[in-house]
């Protein structure tokens, strides 16, 4: 975690701001520096070796899924980090995001939910090749 992450963290960390925030979790496919799936936001933190790529070409992606993503210059985390933070607290709804009525529809198989199953369904088929790989490894054997 940078120097930058950390100042965010301090603050997001054990419902800072009202609301759970999680590290490096994938949302949308993409892992962004925090994010909150009650309320569907979540923040990057770009650093110096890092593109702004990563912001321009997924921000859309994200709010296909109904999430909002909030993008910080590690540089402006250090110098303004009052200012982040506020920035996060006011993109806050007032309600949780299950009790609102959402701006979009959000299209089948791309929010939250469906990635939660995309990641299970690859983790059983990486446990298939797993075990299918040991059962011929001890048939060679054999």
């Amino acid at each position: 975690m940078t120097i930058a992450e950390h100042a965010i963290w301090r603050r997001l960390r054990g419902k800072g701001l009202g609301v759970t925030f999680r590290r490096r979790r994938i949302v949308c496919g993409m892992i962004p520096s925090f994010s909150s799936i009650k309320v569907r936001l979540a923040v990057h933190v770009v650093g110096p070796d890092d593109s702004l790529d990563w912001a321009t070409s997924t921000k859309e992606r994200f709010q296909i899924a109904g999430v909002t993503l909030l993008v910080f210059l590690e540089a402006d985390v250090v110098a303004r980090t009052d200012w982040c933070i506020e920035q996060i607290r006011s993109a806050i709804p007032k309600e949780p995001a299950s009790n609102r009525t959402p701006d979009r529809q959000t299209p089948p198989g791309r929010g939250f939910q469906a990635e939660r199953r995309r990641v299970q369904r690859l983790r059983e088929s990486f446990r298939a090749m797993q075990s299918h790989r040991l059962e011929s490894q001890n048939e060679r054997e054999s």
